[in-house]
């Protein structure tokens, strides 16, 4: 996980770095730049949709598999237990915090990214200023 923020920040910092000589372009790669980090947003949230569907499905098959094979009848609050004991179990609940995380970067990122148009309008005033 830890690699994959190392890889999205870099990549922010390039998409970000402006100066006199690169301002034109990237106020015209604004809106791609801006596409692109949406679209990883959206992305991570599916991800997180389907990683919470499959720890229902996981919680459903678990406990069903525990009350066939249990010689005992479980009540709903031990199956609960030994189900979220499973290491299936353990492993999609931690894949779903990372999901959350990466969630939050990405919206922290849009938030910068949006605001990239004024900054690059702030960077040309201050350039007119200069040549005067």
């Amino acid at each position: 996980m830890t690699e994959n923020f190392e890889k999205y920040y870099s990549e922010l910092k390039n998409d970000l770095q402006i100066d006199e000589m690169n301002v034109k372009d990237k106020s015209l790669m604004t809106p791609g730049i801006k596409h692109k980090w949406v679209k990883r947003l959206i992305d991570a949230k599916i991800e997180l949709r389907r990683q919470e569907n499959m720890r229902e499905l996981t919680i459903k098959e678990l406990s069903e598999k525990l009350s066939q094979e249990s010689p005992i009848n479980l009540s709903p609050m031990s199956t609960r237990k030994l189900v979220e004991n499973n290491e299936t179990y353990k492993k999609i609940n931690e894949n779903i915090e990372e999901q959350k995380i990466l969630i939050e970067f990405f919206e922290k990122i849009e938030r910068v990214v949006n605001s990239l148009t004024y900054d690059i309008k702030n960077i040309i005033d201050l350039i007119k200023i200069e040549t005067i």
